[in-house]
């Protein structure tokens, strides 16, 4: 059995935090926030793609990604987060709900897995490098009233 201390306990829950708030305010289109989560030299890959390079590149990525959507519901459950001084990795199912614009009676379900490598910076941690693992997706159909507004952005 690993023995935990207060200090690992703390940071554990500070990473968990990190990774919440990127679900959170993606949903909530506050692309501000999720830069702030980013180190300045961070790596993304999204759906097997090409890495981004920089914090900068991934959220200017995520805002063109996210411009059509008119809701969106991501929700996280991480499950490892290995701490190592300064350095933790950690790892996260992902379950997303997007609807578009331009079909709002239609939702993309979405899941799949985020890799993260995350770097303690000024006294907090931060996302140094996110890759996410496209598991499987499909489209669903069903009539919707409009979302509140404010729902993804």
């Amino acid at each position: 059995m690993t023995v935990r201390t207060v200090a690992d306990a703390i940071d554990r829950l500070a990473v968990t935090e990190i990774l919440h708030r990127y679900c959170s305010q993606i949903d909530a289109g506050n692309f501000t926030a999720v830069r702030e989560l980013f180190t300045d030299d961070a790596r993304g890959r999204y759906w097997g793609g090409e890495w981004l390079e920089g914090g900068d590149a991934i959220v200017q990525w995520l805002v063109s990604t996210c411009a059509s959507a008119l809701f969106m519901h991501h929700m996280d459950k991480v499950y490892s987060i290995e701490i190592d001084g300064d350095r933790a990795t950690a790892r996260c199912h992902m379950t997303a709900h997007l609807t578009g614009r331009d079909a709002p009676g239609t939702v993309m379900l979405s899941v799949g897995n985020y890799v993260d490598e995350l770097r303690r910076e000024d006294g907090g941690w931060k996302i140094s490098s996110r890759a996410f693992e496209q598991g499987w997706s499909e489209l669903r159909q069903a009539d919707q009233p409009e979302p509140v507004q404010g729902a993804a952005g």
